[in-house]
């Protein structure tokens, strides 16, 4: 622990986080940028790197040679959570990074930061494909950090809904910023929607982000939606936006 106490930030140009730490006069300690990658990388999984992450930390993925395929758990539980941290990646793949999950049809793909009271908070995800193709219920990703004062960003990222999942994404964080990201879900039964937003989703952000499904494009229930430059699309019989109730808070 470095004396004199500490904050953690990450620059909103994507360079790696610091932490700088007052009340020590010239003290300022990094925290790491390290990257993943099948060789070459600080670690070789993107589970390593997250049971490894520190607060303020910035993962990077560097490579783009085939979709990561394991289980995550962004929880980090044995630590008690950190917090401010980026996976992201690298900005100069293209395609950019895709994550499968274990690989296995199951109800939910990805689940990012369980409702427990060790969790990872104020994450960042920036420049990855979440595919959820496989999906065999209801979500095929979906966010979970209920705790307040905790945000989620989400930034030129594009989450795939699996044809079996009923919800292509799931967001129920304390409050979600979505920027320059895509989210899309082929058509399944009546009522599905490439996004829920469920009630503990007090505020959603977006920002030059399209939603489009074969049925409804946003199922809303909670919160508010703040969206600018945004694209919804809807195919099905009902209507693009759904929204069921809504907390003015």
């Amino acid at each position: 622990r470095v004396p004199g106490g500490c904050q953690s930030r990450v620059a909103s140009t994507g360079t790696p986080a610091y932490t700088g730490c007052y009340g020590v006069a010239g003290t300022s300690v990094a925290a790491p940028a390290r990257t993943i990658a099948r060789t070459g990388g600080d670690f070789t999984s993107i589970q390593a790197a997250l049971a490894a992450a520190q607060d303020g930390e910035v993962l990077t993925i560097t490579d783009n040679s085939a979709p990561w395929i394991e289980t995550l758990d962004f929880s980090m539980p044995s630590r008690g959570g950190v917090k401010g941290v980026v996976l992201q990646g690298d900005p100069s793949l293209d395609p950019r990074p895709t994550l499968l999950g274990n690989g296995i049809p199951k109800p939910f793909m990805f689940t990012i930061g369980p409702a427990t009271t060790a969790q990872s908070r104020n994450m960042t995800f920036r420049n990855l494909v979440f595919d959820g193709t496989n999906t065999s219920g209801t979500n095929s990703t979906v966010f979970e950090n209920f705790t307040t004062q905790t945000v989620m960003k989400l930034q030129n990222c594009e989450f795939v809904g699996g044809s079996g999942a009923l919800w292509g994404v799931n967001v129920e964080d304390n409050h979600t910023i979505m920027e320059n990201c895509e989210i899309t879900k082929p058509y399944a039964p009546s009522g599905a929607c490439a996004a829920f937003l469920k009630r503990k989703s007090r505020n959603v952000a977006m920002s030059s982000c399209t939603i489009a499904s074969g049925d409804q494009a946003i199922r809303h229930y909670g919160g508010k939606i703040l969206a600018n430059n945004c694209r919804f699309v809807g195919a099905g019989t009902g209507p693009t936006i759904l929204v069921e109730y809504v907390i003015n808070a």
